[in-house]
C-alpha cells in the first residue's frame, strides 16, 4: 500500500484524494441512515425529508467517485457521477422545500407553492443539461430554494415541531459553500472540500434530529408525569 497527501493505492487501485473520498462515502452512509430511520413514518414531513437525504445519500456517493477515481472512469463515466452529484443537489432541495410546505404553509396555497418549486426545479434541470453542470448553478438552485425553506421553519419554531432544529441546520450548511469559495484549508491532507464535508455532516445531523421530531408528542411536564 502506498500513501501520500494525494494519492492512496490499495491493492492495485489507485485512489486520487482519499481524505475526500472516504468524507464523501461517510456522508452517503449517513445520509442514507437518516433516510431508513424517517422512510416509515406516517407522516408526510417526515417522509419528504427521507426523501431529501436518500437523494443525498445518491449525490455525495457519486461525489465519492468523483474525486476518488475520475481517472478509472473515463469520460462518459465521469460525466455521469458529475450530473447526478450535482443534479442530486439540485432534488434534494426541492424535497425540503417540499418538506416546508407540508407543514408550514395554508392548505388552500400548498398547491401554488407546489407549482412554483417544481418550475425551479426544471429550470434547474434544463440549465444544467443546456450548459453542463456548473457549480454557480448549484449554488444559484441553493439559495432561491433553502434561504425561504430556512426563513419558514424558523418562522414555524413555536408551532411544528423540530422545525427548529431544521433551521439550524440547513443554516449551518450555507457554511459549505463559504468554506469551499475561500477555500479554508488544514492543510493537502485536509483540504477545504473535507472541510465543507465535516460541515455538511453535522447540518445533516441536526436536520435529521428535527425531521424526525414530526408528528412526536411534547414532553409531557413533571406534574403530567406526576399526575399519571
Amino acid at each position: 500500500m502506498y500513501i501520500d497527501s494525494d494519492w492512496i493505492r490499495i491493492g492495485g487501485i489507485n485512489i486520487q484524494h482519499p481524505v475526500t473520498a472516504g468524507t464523501n462515502a461517510l456522508l452517503a452512509i449517513q445520509c442514507l441512515a437518516y433516510f431508513f430511520r424517517l422512510r416509515a413514518s406516517t407522516e408526510a414531513r417526515a417522509r419528504l425529508w427521507s426523501g431529501f437525504f436518500i437523494i443525498m445519500a445518491l449525490a455525495t456517493f457519486a461525489g465519492a467517485f468523483k474525486h476518488g477515481v475520475p481517472h478509472l472512469l473515463g469520460e462518459a463515466g465521469f460525466a455521469a457521477v458529475l450530473a447526478v452529484s450535482n443534479l442530486g443537489s439540485g432534488v434534494s432541495t426541492y424535497f425540503a422545500q417540499r418538506a416546508t410546505i407540508t407543514c408550514c404553509e395554508p392548505a388552500s396555497i400548498r398547491a401554488r407553492y407546489r407549482l412554483l418549486i417544481g418550475i425551479q426545479l426544471a429550470a434547474f434541470l434544463i440549465a444544467n443539461v443546456i450548459i453542463g453542470p456548473r457549480l454557480f448553478l448549484l449554488i444559484i438552485n441553493s439559495a432561491v430554494g433553502l434561504l425561504p425553506v430556512i426563513a419558514n421553519e424558523a418562522l414555524h419554531s413555536r408551532s411544528v415541531p423540530g422545525a427548529k432544529l431544521v433551521a439550524i441546520g440547513l443554516s449551518i450548511s450555507i457554511l459549505t459553500g463559504v468554506v469551499y469559495i475561500a477555500g479554508v484549508s488544514a492543510g493537502s491532507w485536509f483540504n477545504h472540500i473535507d472541510l465543507a464535508h465535516v460541515i455538511m455532516a453535522v447540518s445533516f445531523l441536526i436536520v435529521f434530529l428535527g425531521a424526525r421530531q414530526v408528528g412526536y408528542p411534547k414532553a409531557r411536564t413533571m406534574s403530567e408525569r406526576v399526575m399519571t
